[in-house]
């Protein structure tokens, strides 16, 4: 089995393992497919641009009216201004 990210356009949709059997799965047509070692790190949502992964850097976070920090639409801090953590895998 190998490893395998599933490229949209420039960017990452899916990460897989596939044994290369194209009679049991194939890959849908408008995806890429690149074989991948373990050792990369890259996720789902990074870019892949000119042969090379990129992770795009997030947005700065706002204060929204209430007063809470906000990053993508989330609320990052809590009613005591603690920071709401959450974590991100990836492949």
């Amino acid at each position: 089995m190998n490893r395998y990210a599933l490229i949209k356009g420039e960017v990452v949709d899916n990460v897989v393992l596939w044994d290369g059997d194209e009679t049991r799965w194939t890959p849908p047509q408008d995806v890429t497919l690149v074989m991948v070692d373990d050792g990369w790190g890259f996720g789902v949502g990074d870019l892949y641009i000119d042969g090379v992964f990129y992770r795009p850097v997030p947005p700065e976070p706002t204060v929204d009216a209430d007063g809470y920090m906000v990053q993508n639409g989330v609320r990052m801090t809590d009613e005591n201004g603690q920071w709401i953590t959450a974590e991100s895998y990836y492949a």
